[in-house]
């Protein structure tokens, strides 16, 4: 088959060997491989390739540029991504499930369906980003995280911590925020709230006035002698450090 060994200084069970070695490699270790290459080629300011259904669970991406990469339906699910630039990227369908995103930059990115389930997002910018259908139950969001004329279109942000969240332009239509904390969020209309699902257990700022009139029917009102986040300046709750993992 072959005119010359390729292999002329392996003996056949040393090439049984090598083999096994690398098909016994840990997923870890493929993935920190992985992850390495990502670091190299951002620190040679190299245009990434198409990273969609890449697999990085666990992988420390931290504080990586990774404006315009595409993350569609990729497995990113525990990783710490503090401080990560993903202005404009493509997160559709991505797996961020308990991953360390705080202080990171969403702004325009178009995060689908995505599952950002018990992830950290303290003060992170949403600005402009697309999140329909994402799903940020039991999410840490709030802290100053910005969501500034992002659209939240049939989100699920059930449990989630939304304290101090900036919500100015948002679109809440049809957003699942029952049991969520918005106690300390900004700009908040009677409108955005009006369009989305709350309950009883839904908390929101001193200004916004909830009464109840059934289990499912309420009246809503704006407080404005109630002293908000915005005039107040300061919030009575240190927030948490977002580069604690």
């Amino acid at each position: 088959m072959f005119d010359k060994d390729p292999y002329p200084s392996m003996s056949a069970d040393e090439l049984l060997m090598q083999l096994k070695s690398i098909l016994n490699k840990t997923e870890e270790e493929m993935i920190h491989l992985k992850a390495e290459s990502i670091r190299g080629l951002v620190r040679w300011r190299a245009k990434l390739p198409d990273m969609s259904g890449i697999t990085l669970s666990k992988s420390d991406l931290c504080a990586l540029d990774l404006t315009y990469v595409d993350f569609t339906d990729s497995d990113l699910s525990e990783a710490l991504m503090i401080g990560v630039n993903l202005t404009e990227a493509d997160l559709v369908r991505t797996n961020f499930k308990k991953t360390n995103l705080g202080g990171s930059n969403f702004y325009s990115a178009d995060l689908t369906d995505a599952n950002l389930l018990e992830a950290n997002l303290a003060k992170t910018d949403l600005t402009e980003a697309t999140l329909q259908g994402a799903n940020f139950e039991n999410a840490d969001i709030g802290h100053g995280s910005d969501f500034s004329y992002a659209d939240l279109t049939d989100a699920n942000l059930k449990n989630a911590n939304l304290r101090a969240g900036k919500f100015p332009g948002t679109t809440l239509t049809g957003a699942n925020l029952t049991g969520a904390d918005l106690s300390l969020s900004e700009n908040l209309t009677v409108e955005q709230i009006k369009s989305a699902t709350i309950d009883k257990a839904t908390r929101f700022p001193s200004y916004i006035i909830i009464k109840w009139t059934s289990d499912t029917d309420y009246d809503i009102q704006i407080d404005y002698n109630a002293e908000s986040p915005e005039t107040k300046g300061t919030f009575p709750i240190e927030p948490p450090d977002p580069f604690a993992s």
